[in-house]
């Protein structure tokens, strides 16, 4: 015999009691005075979202979604890499982020002061990843198929998500810049280990290193948003192949 489904009942008890204080607060309005609405209908608003909140996070049969501290910030920044990369950053909630990870808004808040902090921590995480698998991708493998190429296309849609962000508010761009930076100097150290120059700690690339990173950049984004763009497998292959070599040329691995 199956047992009954606690969280659903209690989801749905949650619900009702919402819309009960909802009504209750609706009759508050109509019937005191403006002082004692303040006082009065403002907290059962906001005691009637966080019921809601609740009973959606239950519904959604979230309940056994591990806890820890550090397990809910990277749920929460899985999800906003979901739905950014969908739906772009204008057009993703704070509810929606926190719905899709099974959380409350209360918990994203607990761990981002706001949906520009989780951006923001999202970006250095997603750029954290490409920089560990930087030099594999310089040496000439193949762009990644299946799950792995879905990661690489949310990578790229972020990347640009980020760039639009900046433009679109001033107060983000030396941010954005500082690690578009820093992305090219990596790529210009890889570049000159390929051609037998260890870089001391701190010491900057020379500038001809630092050009070629510029072009390796533009060609691994123009080849992921070429594999994004076209559903045929031959023409996907073909932009791979024209990166490889032109990487190659670059690295000194081709003539």
């Amino acid at each position: 015999m199956a047992e009954p489904d606690e969280g659903s009942d209690i989801g749905s008890a949650l619900s009702s009691l919402s819309a009960a204080l909802s009504q209750l607060s609706s009759a508050v309005v109509n019937q005191t005075s403006d002082e004692i609405n303040a006082r009065v209908t403002d907290p059962l608003r906001r005691a009637s979202e966080q019921i809601t909140d609740v009973a959606e996070r239950l519904g959604s049969g979230s309940s056994a979604r591990p806890r820890g501290i550090e397990a809910t910030r990277e749920a929460l920044l899985d999800a906003a890499a979901q739905l950014f990369a969908e739906k772009g950053y204008e057009g993703t909630g704070v509810s929606e982020i926190a719905r899709r990870a099974g959380y409350t808004k209360g918990a994203l808040y607990a761990n981002f002061a706001s949906k520009q902090e989780l951006f923001k921590a999202l970006i250095e995480r997603e750029l954290a990843r490409s920089h560990e698998d930087l030099e594999s991708s310089l040496t000439g493998a193949s762009m990644p198929s299946g799950a792995d190429r879905e990661a690489v296309q949310r990578q790229v849609l972020l990347t640009l998500e980020a760039n639009l962000y900046a433009i679109r508010h001033p107060q983000m761009r030396d941010e954005v810049l500082a690690d578009t930076r820093g992305q090219l100097r990596r790529i210009a150290e890889v570049i000159a280990r390929t051609h037998g120059e260890a870089l001391a700690e701190g010491q900057e690339p020379a500038q001809d290193y630092l050009d070629d990173a510029m072009v390796v950049a533009a060609v691994e984004s123009f080849a992921a948003l070429g594999t994004m763009l076209s559903d045929d497998p031959v023409a996907a292959e073909a932009v791979t192949r024209s990166r490889d070599r032109i990487i190659g040329r670059i690295l000194g691995s081709q003539d």
